[in-house]
C-alpha cells in the first residue's frame, strides 16, 4: 500500500496512541488524527496488557478523485497524489479536517503482543483479522513459481485495488527463520521487496506548446488527452528539448506511450506510428521567441535554444516574459512612466569611501543622486 506507515498502540484493548514511523526510532504522535479513521478499532475483543501493530494509512483513489473534484470547483489546488495526500491530511492540527479526507489503513505487522505468542508470520495476521484490524491482502506460498506467478498476478491487478500500490512483498513466514536470518542496519534479511516497473498508458498529443523560463530556454511541452498515471490525472509531458522531439519524431495528434519518471514527472516514451493520423508534421521549435519574438540561439555546448533580445529574461534585471501592459492599471502605467524617465540601467559608480574588488577602500566622487 503507497500510504503512510503507522503503529498503533493498545493497551488493555484499548487504543492509546499512534504514531507515524519517523526515522524508525521516534515518529510523530497523531493519536488524534488517527481516531479519525473509522477503520481503526478503539476497542479490542481481546485485552492484551499492552498491544502494537504497524499498518499504513493511505487515501483511496476514489476519495482522492472526489476531494480534488471538489478542490476545483472551489478554486483550491489540487492535490498531487493520494500518498502526498494522506500523509498531509494526518498531519492536520485539527482532527476535523483528517475526519473529512475519509482516511483508509491496512494493517500488516504485529509489533508486540504482551502474553502472546505464534510461531508464523500469518498466525499474526489471522489474529489482527480476528482483533477487527483491516489487514492487508496476502497469501502463503512456498513453491518460488507460484511466488512469481503471485507477483506477476497483483501487478496485473493492481489496478483494481481501492489504493495505490508500487510492489509486493516477500517475507519468510516462520518467526524462528527471521530470528535466525537477522537484520542489516537498514533492512531484515528475511524480506524482499519486489518493485514493480511504472504503470505505463497510451495519450494523444494534442498540442504543442514552448515555454519560456527566467533564464530564457524555451522548453517544449506536450499537452496530453487526460489519462490516469500512477494516481493522477496527468494532461502535460516535458519534450525537453529539440533533440528529444525529433528523436522520437513526435508530433500533435501522435498516440504515444506515457509513465510518470519515478511515479512523479510524466515523460513519453515512444510513438504509436501505426496509429499516427494522415497530413501531420514533424515539429521544429521557432526559431524566435514565441513571448519577444527576438531570435534564439542554440547553446553551443548544449541542446537547449536560448532567446537573446534585449525584451528577453536572459538579460541582466530581467525575470521572465513579464510585459507591463497599458491601461486599467494605474499602478502599472506610473511605474511604466517611471522606467522610462529614468532610462536604461547602469552601472552604479563608486563613491568615496566604498569598498574595492580587493576589499580596500576606493576614492572618488560620490554618485549623484545617491
Amino acid at each position: 500500500v503507497d500510504g503512510l506507515s503507522v503503529a498503533l498502540e493498545y493497551r488493555d484493548g484499548v487504543f492509546v496512541r499512534g504514531a507515524t514511523r519517523g526515522d524508525g526510532r521516534v515518529g510523530e504522535d497523531v493519536t488524534e488524527n488517527l481516531k479519525t479513521i473509522r477503520a481503526i478499532p478503539m476497542q479490542l475483543p481481546e485485552k492484551l496488557p499492552r498491544l502494537i501493530v504497524r499498518g499504513e494509512v493511505y487515501m483511496s483513489r476514489a476519495v482522492f478523485a472526489e476531494i480534488n473534484a471538489r478542490r476545483e470547483l472551489e478554486g483550491k489546488p489540487l492535490m498531487a497524489n493520494p500518498r502526498n495526500a494522506a500523509a498531509g491530511s494526518l498531519r492536520q492540527l485539527d482532527p476535523k479536517i483528517c475526519a473529512e479526507r475519509k482516511l483508509d489503513i491496512q494493517v500488516f505487522n504485529l509489533q508486540l503482543a504482551e502474553g502472546k505468542t505464534f510461531q508464523n508470520h500469518s498466525e499474526t495476521l489471522d489474529y489482527m483479522a480476528s482483533q477487527h484490524f483491516k489487514v492487508i491482502p496476502h497469501k502463503t506460498l512456498s513453491d518460488p513459481a507460484e511466488i512469481q506467478a503471485e507477483i506477476d498476478r497483483i501487478n496485473e491487478e493492481r489496478m483494481d485495488y481501492p489504493f495505490d500500490i508500487d510492489g509486493a512483498v516477500i517475507k519468510s513466514d516462520h518467526l524462528a527463520d527471521r530470528e535466525r536470518l537477522g537484520s542489516t542496519a537498514k533492512f531484515p534479511k528475511w524480506a524482499v521487496a519486489f518493485k514493480y516497473p511504472p504503470e505505463k498508458k497510451f495519450s494523444v498529443v494534442q498540442d504543442i506548446v514552448v515555454q519560456v523560463g527566467r533564464t530564457g530556454v524555451l522548453t517544449p511541452k506536450a499537452v496530453l488527452s487526460p489519462v490516469r498515471l500512477a494516481g493522477t490525472t496527468v494532461t502535460n509531458a516535458t519534450l525537453h528539448n529539440q533533440d528529444f522531439i525529433t528523436e522520437k519524431d513526435i508530433r500533435i495528434g501522435d498516440t504515444v506511450l506515457v509513465q510518470k519518471a519515478g511515479e512523479i514527472i510524466p515523460e513519453i516514451l515512444s510513438v504509436d506510428f501505426d496509429k499516427r493520423p494522415e497530413g501531420t508534421v514533424p515539429y521544429t521549435l521557432p526559431d524566435a521567441c514565441p513571448v519577444c519574438g527576438a531570435p534564439v540561439v542554440r547553446d553551443e555546448d548544449g541542446a537547449a535554444l536560448r532567446c537573446t533580445g534585449a525584451e528577453g529574461p536572459a538579460q541582466p534585471g530581467r525575470h521572465g516574459h513579464r510585459r507591463l501592459r497599458s491601461g486599467g492599471d494605474p499602478a502599472a502605467d506610473r511605474l511604466r512612466a517611471d522606467l522610462q524617465r529614468r532610462g536604461p540601467v547602469q552601472p552604479p559608480r563608486r563613491g568615496r569611501g566604498q569598498a574595492g574588488p580587493d576589499g580596500g577602500e576606493v576614492r572618488g566622487e560620490p554618485d549623484p543622486g545617491h
